[in-house]
């Protein structure tokens, strides 16, 4: 049964607008049901608030933290609004034999230009002199990596270090005395 309520909000998913998707890609994810979907009001063209039926278990649920998807930046870079749900109401309604379970949410919209990403975590190891059989290692592994003549610091990625033969990098680093430092 929930696969075909999961397969009826993808379905739903495909009309509507980016923060109609959105919101209903929330539900799907957070919500064990969420079924007649229905949206109100604007705000800049888009929906103010989303009501929708949910199950039992959902409905004691208190819903004090706003509700919404973790994205990379990437992702982020695609979408013109970070959309989150924040807690409106609920209330049951049918019958004692039949509830229905409500809920509301009020919609938020930020703006990607004011979210804050995270930045890529970078490393870095100290080094005497210029370590070209490190740096060699490092680009042959098809990665990138940035040597700094002013403090003697390699700095590269944690993505990019996570790409390369980790065992190996280590060793050739301990090699050419290289120590890890904190980056700030």
């Amino acid at each position: 049964m929930k696969r075909i309520q999961d397969f009826g909000l993808f379905l739903e998913a495909a009309g509507g607008s980016e923060v109609q998707k959105e919101v209903k890609k929330i539900i799907s994810e957070m919500f064990a049901v969420g079924k007649n979907i229905k949206f109100s009001g604007d705000q800049d063209g888009e929906p103010e608030s989303v009501e929708f039926e949910i199950d039992e278990g959902d409905y004691k649920i208190g819903y004090s933290q706003d509700l919404k998807m973790e994205y990379s930046e990437g992702v982020l870079a695609k979408r013109k609004y970070l959309v989150s749900l924040k807690f409106s109401s609920k209330s049951k309604e049918g019958t004692d034999d039949k509830p229905i379970f409500k809920i509301r949410f009020k919609i938020k919209l930020k703006s990607i230009s004011e979210v804050e990403t995270k930045k890529e975590v970078e490393l870095a190891w100290e080094f005497e002199n210029k370590p070209t059989k490190v740096i060699k290692f490092i680009h042959d592994e098809k990665q990138k990596c940035e040597w700094d003549d002013s403090n003697n610091y390699l700095y590269m990625t944690k993505t990019a270090y996570s790409k390369c033969a980790t065992d190996q990098l280590k060793t050739i680093i301990r090699e050419e005395g290289g120590q890890k430092v904190r980056v700030k």
